[in-house]
């Protein structure tokens, strides 16, 4: 994801574009919706992992501007590694999703926002399609956190007291 990010930077010739972008990676990847997986590392997944995951992430979403200059409407963006980046920009930022695919085009994250902020269920999968982490956001703030096994197995559910 990081790569994607950075290639995005590379494409763009907007400086603003690279750091929105590697910020929303940044982010992303302290959320667990990067996860081993799907940086091509085979792990087996166990409570412990979550615990530790879950102590180092962001309890909350901030809104992403997106890059200068783009107009309202659909975003969509492809870094060199292959992963496309789509969302939906409202007054310079993004709104209503914010989603990334895998270079097979699988969805890898879908993230909703509402007023730029995080609402609702973001969930995060394995390349092959399966739930991979689903943390729940209300207003930006994370209020729940669920981890799944490599079979798609619920392993973990934890509430978040903000």
């Amino acid at each position: 994801m990081k790569k994607l990010i950075i290639c995005l930077g590379i494409i763009s010739s907007l400086t603003a574009c690279s750091q929105v972008a590697q910020t929303y990676v940044d982010t992303t990847d302290r959320m667990g919706l990067t996860p081993k997986y799907a940086q091509q590392i085979n792990q087996t997944v166990t409570k412990d992992n979550f615990d530790n995951l879950l102590k180092n992430i962001p309890h909350t979403f901030p809104a992403f501007p997106a890059p200068k200059g783009v107009a309202n409407g659909e975003y969509q963006k492809k870094g060199k590694q292959g992963r496309t980046i789509k969302s939906y920009v409202i007054n310079g930022k993004f709104d209503k999703y914010i989603d990334v695919y895998y270079p097979n085009g699988q969805l890898q994250s879908h993230t909703p926002l509402v007023n730029g902020l995080a609402e609702g269920w973001s969930v995060g999968y394995v390349p092959d399609g399966r739930v991979r982490t689903k943390f729940l956001y209300k207003q930006g703030k994370m209020v729940r956190f669920q981890g799944y096994d490599p079979q798609g197995s619920l392993i973990y559910d934890k509430k978040i007291n903000n």
